[in-house]
């Protein structure tokens, strides 16, 4: 079996799989894997040793495997730049890398001054329009971006002159002057957002909790009951009926009225569930809201990521934290 690449660089692979799709780049990267295993055999060991080439370049590509779970994961140093445009390919279909797509948003991954202007406009018009509004009304928008992208660049270089890599030097200054923390939203505030994972994230939905095991027979024998059933582990059981999939359907409504829905972002959850989740997939076709279930999901997930913005938490970070409280990734225990 022929690897592609032959000098074990994660670059040039990274390049001759980017015309695929998501899932083919997986079958590639297996395909690859299993090239390297084969080669190691032959010479009678197990995996390349540790040190090698051909060591890092297997690691790389393990370290690919477990994204489609969901989980965000932790590069190492350079592994971004050496896998790209791959993982830019791959970050518009898996959640776990969704939330770096800010962070990557093409063409800004050049650093250009051009880029990062662009950059902050689309921040500045989505999360701060206040002040996006007053700029372009004086007609001063266009000073001020460039006037926060050269400042960023000018901090970036210091860092980087320091020691620190064009990435981490992105990191520890993107929001000084550039993608700021979001403005107070007085609307949203009126809104009682959870704050505990999973459970309260999905509360307005998931409102009968049976308590006794008298409660939960009486509920059995019912139509419609028994339709999510989510062992919470403390010996409760959590129930959708009827009533919870009217105010779902209404709340997916609303959120797809507002216009701002992330749709990739839904039909990406609903791959994710299908893959790890089936038994509570099975549950929300039966009560005929899978759909509108992810909608109220993602729609909780971006008001959510707001909140932590205006809070003062990181972008990403706040992208993260809300994907975890919020989108019920985590897969079924087999």
């Amino acid at each position: 079996m022929n690897l592609r690449s032959p000098n074990y660089d994660l670059k040039a692979f990274s390049e001759s799989v980017v015309d695929l799709d998501v899932w083919e780049i997986f079958d590639a990267i297996s395909k690859e894997i299993h090239a390297i295993a084969m080669q190691c055999q032959n010479f009678g060991i197990r995996m390349p040793k540790k040190g090698t080439k051909a060591r890092q370049y297997f690691d790389d590509l393990k370290f690919l495997v477990p994204l489609y779970t969901g989980l965000p994961p932790t590069f190492r140093d350079g592994y971004v730049e050496d896998a790209w445009p791959m993982l830019w390919k791959m970050s518009g279909r898996l959640v776990a890398l969704s939330n770096f797509r800010e962070k990557w948003s093409h063409p800004m991954f050049s650093f250009s001054k051009e880029a990062l202007i662009e950059m902050g406009r689309e921040h500045w018009k989505e999360y701060l329009p206040q002040k996006y509004q007053d700029l372009e009304t004086n007609g001063t928008l266009d000073q001020e971006l460039s006037a926060a992208a050269e400042m960023t660049l000018q901090a970036m270089q210091v860092d980087q002159e320091a020691g620190y890599s064009q990435f981490e030097a992105w990191e520890a200054n993107r929001e000084h002057h550039l993608i700021l923390p979001a403005e107070d939203d007085p609307e949203e505030d009126e809104e009682e957002l959870p704050i505990t994972p999973l459970y309260d994230a999905m509360v307005e939905m998931n409102r009968s909790l049976r308590e006794s095991e008298d409660d939960q027979e009486d509920e059995e024998n019912s139509v419609n009951k028994n339709l999510l059933n989510e062992d919470r582990g403390d010996g409760t059981v959590n129930y959708l009926n009827e009533q919870d999939a009217v105010k779902i359907r209404l709340q997916a409504q609303e959120f797809r009225a507002a216009g701002n829905l992330d749709e990739s972002l839904v039909q990406t959850v609903l791959f994710q569930w299908k893959e790890g989740s089936p038994e509570m997939v099975a549950r929300l076709e039966k009560l005929g809201i899978l759909g509108a279930y992810a909608v109220v999901c993602v729609g909780r997930k971006q008001k959510l990521e707001k909140r932590y913005l205006r809070s003062g938490m990181s972008a990403p970070d706040s992208a993260e934290q809300a994907s975890l409280e919020t989108l019920l990734l985590e897969p079924e225990d087999d």
